[in-house]
């Protein structure tokens, strides 16, 4: 992350991008969904989502009201269990009145980009053993979950300062 913005509730994806443009003229991204007219909410999954994940991976904290009227702050810090519920799209808590984001650094411009879609029908052992072949035709020779595989991924991912 570059840095990060803190908004309101209530705030739009097209306010958060004019701000991120203004705020990073040259190198920032604000993980948005795919419909500017629609307001921030911190899931988002968008045209940059395969480059740097979702958008609720960049919420860095949430300024909330509970039931009982108290205003918290909810962060990986501070009230971390009510910080990752709200992250797991859970409802009920209270009413979120503010959200910090991280900006993410936007690729150079000799950067590559792919993005591949696929759309099929099969039992979760079939598509668990695409998935894993597909990981082996990326990075081949590299066991998922071993040492080596987790370096290439953060070395080669935009998230994680790569790329």
């Amino acid at each position: 992350a570059i840095g990060s913005i803190k908004s309101g509730s209530g705030c739009t994806n097209a306010v958060m991008l004019a701000y991120t443009a203004d705020k990073f003229p040259e190198a920032g991204l604000y993980n948005i969904g795919s419909c500017p007219s629609v307001g921030i909410t911190g899931g988002c999954q968008g045209d940059t989502t395969p480059w740097v994940g979702l958008g609720i991976d960049d919420v860095l904290s949430y300024d909330i009201v509970l039931y009982d009227g108290t205003n918290v702050t909810a962060s990986a810090e501070e009230h971390e269990d009510l910080y990752w519920a709200l992250r797991g799209g859970g409802s009920g808590f209270g009413v979120i009145t503010s959200i910090e984001t991280a900006i993410i650094g936007a690729p150079k411009a000799s950067s590559g980009f792919t993005f591949i879609g696929a759309s099929y029908k099969q039992t979760q052992n079939e598509a668990r053993e695409f998935l894993k072949r597909f990981q082996d035709f990326l990075m081949p020779d590299l066991p998922i979950g071993s040492k080596e595989y987790k370096e290439k991924v953060r070395a080669t991912s935009a998230k994680f300062g790569g790329g």
